[in-house]
């Protein structure tokens, strides 16, 4: 049975969340009933931004190699895992439905269930200007 992740944030975070992968896998170490490197569903959306090296990450069972400037969009209600031991770096961005709702006019909150839309998008971004503007602005 795949187990199913809520959101989770730090003290006052509430509907987002930016992640460093480090960090992540820190939090997670001390959580014993979850192992991202095995497959969940989670109950909200995500990014995953790659600033350096490169991998795998499973979405759906399916393998997406990823790598220094690609950006991975999990959306809710998907299954994904990370690989067993990464040999990248970056960022997980988490987001819940009500901070989409809340907080992105109708026309932006119709393109982003666009982008999250897993039957008409891939998942997997790579080579896009805004990837590379993005990067350069977390690194």
């Amino acid at each position: 049975m795949t187990p199913n992740i809520s959101f989770k944030s730090s003290e006052g975070a509430t509907e987002i969340e930016f992640l460093p992968l480090a960090e992540l896998f820190t939090r997670i170490a001390k959580d014993p009933n979850h192992n991202p490197k095995e497959p969940h569903r989670i109950d909200f959306f995500a990014l995953l931004i790659v600033t350096e090296g490169t991998g795998i990450h499973q979405v759906d069972l399916k393998d997406y190699t990823i790598r220094k400037g690609s950006v991975l969009k999990i959306a809710k209600g998907q299954v994904h895992a990370f690989q067993q031991d990464c040999n990248y770096n970056g960022y997980l961005v988490v987001f819940t439905e009500d901070f989409v709702l809340r907080y992105f006019s109708k026309s932006s909150v119709n393109f982003i269930s666009h982008l999250y839309n897993y039957h008409i998008s891939e998942p997997l971004v790579e080579n896009s200007t805004f990837n590379a503007f993005f990067l350069q602005q977390l690194t």
